[in-house]
């Protein structure tokens, strides 16, 4: 019997290992049923979303799918648009260009929650496909894949 593909997406400034912890409570351990693959957002950070992450995790590094903007550019409504863009386009190439195997079932936390959810949804994920397509970096990666 195979396992279970889980893809599992961190929240805001939070990395794999935090995620792995998450995962347990909602029993995602049992190795023998699930295959947790965590991947981290584009955006790197050397501060957690709170104090205690320091605490719980040996990596340094913590992740965003977005990160805040700086105060000048916080009411435009168009850097933070795509910012969560370019956040799905990451997501994407994950999923469907750079794995053959495919996934079961995602697990999102906070942020990670909101990815899987607009990565779900067919129209959105469709049109942002689309123009990933459009891109030189992105149609070079498709053909690989026919």
């Amino acid at each position: 019997r195979r396992r279970h593909r889980l893809l599992c997406l961190h929240g805001w400034r939070s990395n794999a290992e935090i995620t792995e912890l998450q995962a347990l409570n909602l029993q995602f351990n049992d190795k023998k049923i699930w295959d947790l693959d965590h991947l981290h957002g584009p955006v790197a950070s050397n501060h957690p979303a709170s104090p205690i992450m320091k605490l719980l995790s040996r990596d340094e590094t913590f992740y965003a799918w977005f990160d805040k903007l700086p105060p000048s550019m916080e009411n435009d409504k168009s850097s933070n648009l795509k910012q969560l863009i370019r956040a799905l386009h990451f997501l994407l190439d994950h999923v469907y260009l750079k794995n053959d195997e495919g996934y079961d079932a995602v697990f999102g936390f906070s942020q990670g929650a909101l990815m899987a959810s607009l990565a779900s949804h067919h129209g959105l994920r469709r049109a942002v496909w689309r123009e990933m397509l459009t891109m030189p970096e992105y149609q070079q990666k498709a053909k690989g894949k026919q």
